[in-house]
């Protein structure tokens, strides 16, 4: 029996891999009634993370988001000015986010010793691991995330000694906090971002000031990474708070396509 919190996280997962969802189908794989299923999305759409569809529900990108073309490219151009800060020897978590999966593929042929909780994130990786060690926090598998979570992954990057890690929030709040899709990493990241001597947050600028609904207010960076076009009252919000900010170049978007068809 699923959970609440589980059931809608599932959902939102789905969402951002597929773009749509039915009803009846995810009814099915979850084995609940489509009307359990039905109340959910509709609390999901209060929340503003979807959009409700005839017989489910669409993908509904964070506000200024574009095509996947255009978020793929800020996705790289993030995990690259990230792999830009690394040195040789350092130990580096990397969460589950698409900014995390880019990094994973672009580090250098350098020594270093590279962490993660992401399932997908360590199949990826392994098979590029040549001159990095790889290690797997372990713990309880979140199924409907693919990522290990509880106190035993969090203490295991307490005795690796975390030198810096890597976050892609779904969302910053105007006061500088991140949050998250999902109760699942946000728990995580709560617990372990202050294990690292330093915690970089990779965002694109269209994020900030949007909600997700599980915030990290314990979470505090040393680096940001984001686009160009950060408006200047959260620039200059985030150097006062003493951080360094690394900046891309913000990728002008195309109008996106309007979908309303099923591909699930």
């Amino acid at each position: 029996m699923y959970l609440v919190n589980e059931r809608r996280d599932y959902i939102l997962r789905l969402l951002e891999e597929r773009g749509t969802i039915r009803t009846v189908a995810v009814a099915r794989d979850l084995g609940v009634t489509d009307e359990t299923v039905r109340t959910d999305i509709l609390a999901l759409e209060r929340d503003h993370l979807l959009r409700r569809v005839h017989g489910g529900a669409a993908y509904l990108p964070p506000p200024g988001a574009t095509e996947p073309g255009t978020e793929l490219r800020a996705v790289q151009s993030l995990a690259a000015a990230f792999v830009g800060l690394l040195r040789e020897n350092d130990c580096i978590f990397l969460d589950g986010s698409p900014v995390s999966l880019a990094a994973a593929a672009q580090l250098p042929p350098i020594p270093l010793t590279v962490a993660s909780n992401s399932i997908g994130l360590l199949e990826t990786l392994s098979p590029r691991a040549m001159r990095q060690q790889v290690f797997s926090t372990g713990g309880f598998l979140d199924k409907e995330t693919g990522l290990f979570i509880g106190s035993g992954a969090v203490e295991s990057l307490r005795h690796l000694g975390i030198g810096l890690l890597l976050t892609a929030p779904d969302s910053v709040t105007p006061e500088g906090t991140p949050a998250y899709r999902s109760f699942a990493r946000a728990d995580f990241i709560r617990q372990a971002a202050p294990l690292a001597l330093r915690v970089c947050i990779a965002c694109p600028a269209s994020r900030f000031g949007s909600a997700a609904p599980f915030p990290c207010p314990t979470v505090r960076t040393a680096t940001l990474i984001t686009e160009d076009n950060l408006p200047e009252t959260a620039h200059e919000a985030f150097l006062r708070q003493g951080e360094e900010i690394v900046t891309v170049p913000y990728i002008s978007p195309a109008a996106p396509p309007v979908r309303d068809e099923f591909d699930y």
